[in-house]
């Protein structure tokens, strides 16, 4: 019995040391991506994975993590065969997304570990939170003067998309739980990601409660029609009548109506954005297959040196066609099989909407070296990996079992005479 007790017990702190690792790293990687502290925090989660696996030896893979491999190594023979036009850049790159498919492989192995998904999410809420608080007191002597983040070194756009994360949690929860309070966290993100001024932000802000809800409830749709319709209609209320909030955002959804459909020209992002974006894609069309190189897109001598702001011509650029493929492919197949098993499981339901709304705000992002924006990735495939194969203890044991006896991977060849 003491022996049993013993075992429940360290069982527990691991638990314990799961989360708060989990909800450090994120913390850290979403407010301090690419610095010392951003590492520290990923170091911390390694180690509490590496003694998890220890303790119980499974590891978990995913076809995902090929294609991003793949994109690498694209992007280090674009390199040696010298496609690339700056190959310093291109190579610092590779690097780069080494990183990033490291952390995505240790959330991942993290989440599934540990065996509740819910405990996971609320740990990416509070992360989200604390960045929250950790943005609006580095903003609080230009509050509601400027876009949230920047004066915390965090693009406004990038926080955005972050907050929309714990967004998305928090609206899950507060379903689940039904409980008011569950609630506050959702309205103040909600609230921040207006601060920063983020267009996507906002669509997102719709988006998600849109999918999840029309989703996880389709017996009662023309009341979640209606709760949509009530926060659409909050949402431009708040952007266009409350002064602070319309210098922020509102007039830069003024200024777009103007310059889409009146034609006039003063909304200078827009204008931007086309333009790089004709520019990529011209670049695109000279070399469909190899690309330009990784991260060399805004080295092209015409645009000022920036990227294109859409993830998939982003791609397209820095690695051709090959690129996208390697990059997409793999995540729609685990995207459409979460969606296909999801069942009643709401969370899910949830992640898979999340990751969705993600791909779509791709469009005007470019994300697929970003660890904060590969987050959604991570959660989708272990939430879904959990929750999919969760009770079955022989599941992330299969690697192990070849290892152990090389041969019989062969075995499958040699029954169909190979």
């Amino acid at each position: 019995m003491q022996t049993a007790a013993g075992r429940e017990r360290w069982n527990r702190a691991l638990d314990a040391a799961s989360d708060a690792a989990l909800a450090i790293c994120l913390f850290t990687t979403f407010s301090f991506q690419h610095t010392l502290v951003s590492t520290t925090g990923m170091g911390l989660m390694l180690l509490v994975a590496l003694v998890r696996f220890a303790v119980r030896p499974r590891f978990y893979g995913s076809v995902w993590y090929l294609g991003y491999a793949l994109v690498i190594a694209w992007g280090a023979v674009g390199v040696l065969a010298g496609w690339a036009i700056e190959p310093a850049t291109a190579l610092a790159m590779c690097k780069t997304m080494c990183v990033g498919l490291g952390f995505m492989l240790v959330v991942h192995q993290l989440v599934v570990q540990r065996r509740n998904a819910e405990m996971s999410l609320l740990m990416c809420l509070l992360a989200c939170l604390a960045t929250m608080a950790y943005a609006l007191i580095g903003e609080r002597e230009n509050l509601f003067e400027t876009r949230v983040g920047s004066a915390v070194n965090i693009y406004p756009n990038d926080l955005a998309m972050i907050l929309s994360i714990g967004y998305g949690v928090a609206i899950h929860r507060a379903c689940e739980r039904r409980r008011w309070y569950e609630l506050i966290p959702a309205l103040l993100l909600a609230g921040t990601v207006l601060l920063t001024g983020s267009r996507k932000g906002m669509a997102m802000l719709v988006l998600i409660p849109a999918v999840y809800l029309l989703w996880r409830d389709r017996r009662h749709l023309r009341r979640n029609l209606l709760v949509l319709a009530a926060l659409l209609i909050a949402l431009a209320a708040a952007v266009l009548c409350i002064p602070p909030l319309y210098q922020v955002i509102g007039v830069r959804f003024v200024e777009l109506f103007r310059t889409v459909f009146g034609g006039a020209e003063t909304e200078g992002s827009y204008l931007e954005r086309m333009s790089l974006l004709r520019q990529a894609w011209a670049m695109f069309l000279e070399r469909p297959l190899t690309g330009w190189g990784l991260d060399c897109y805004r080295f092209n001598g015409v645009t000022r040196e920036t990227y294109s702001h859409n993830n998939y011509i982003e791609l397209l650029v820095s690695g051709g066609v090959p690129a996208l493929l390697l990059f997409y492919v793999p995540l729609l197949m685990e995207l459409v099989r979460a969606a296909r098993r999801a069942g009643r499981n709401a969370a899910v339901r949830l992640v898979v909407t999340v990751a969705a709304g993600q791909m779509l705000m791709e469009l005007l992002l470019v994300t697929y070296y970003e660890r904060p924006q590969l987050v959604p990735i991570a959660l989708l495939l272990g939430v879904s990996r959990l929750m999919r194969r969760g009770g079955d203890e022989r599941d992330g044991t299969a690697l192990w079992t070849y290892l152990k006896n090389p041969r019989r991977l062969f075995v499958p060849l040699a029954m169909r005479g190979l």
